[in-house]
């Protein structure tokens, strides 16, 4: 099972104003906690699946202007990322998308159409060179 993480939590942490942050805990963007977060996915897969084999997809890095500048989203970004990481994880490069001019248009947010599918077949492509 190829497990795809958005950057949801990272793009909302812009228009989030009261940001709290602990370090010890990881906790961020109004006590949401990453580790608890995946430590949940984990252990719900494992339970209601128990012989998948999970690999998970690095997040893809946008070009819209608020997130690129805010040190909440970069945050975000960058721990949940440490967080796939630390998973058994596919090894695209987040910043790809951007280099290959794949994210554009209106929000600076998605792939298109187009290159979207060339994304999926890359992870495809990964996917069938493992097994």
């Amino acid at each position: 099972m190829v497990i795809v993480c958005g950057i949801n939590n990272s793009l909302s942490a812009a228009n989030t104003p009261n940001v709290i942050y602990h370090e010890e805990s990881n906790t961020y963007i109004n006590g949401q906690d990453f580790d608890a977060l995946f430590k949940l996915l984990d252990k719900t897969v494992s339970r209601m699946m128990p012989k998948a084999t999970v690999m998970y997809t690095p997040l893809i890095a946008t070009n819209e202007r608020t997130w690129k500048l805010s040190h909440h989203c970069q945050f975000a970004f960058k721990r949940i990322n440490q967080l796939i990481k630390e998973r058994k994880h596919l090894g695209l490069d987040s910043y790809l998308p951007i280099q290959m001019k794949w994210i554009r248009g209106r929000d600076k947010v998605h792939l298109d159409d187009q290159d979207g599918v060339k994304f999926w077949k890359m992870i495809f492509h990964e996917i069938n060179s493992i097994n």
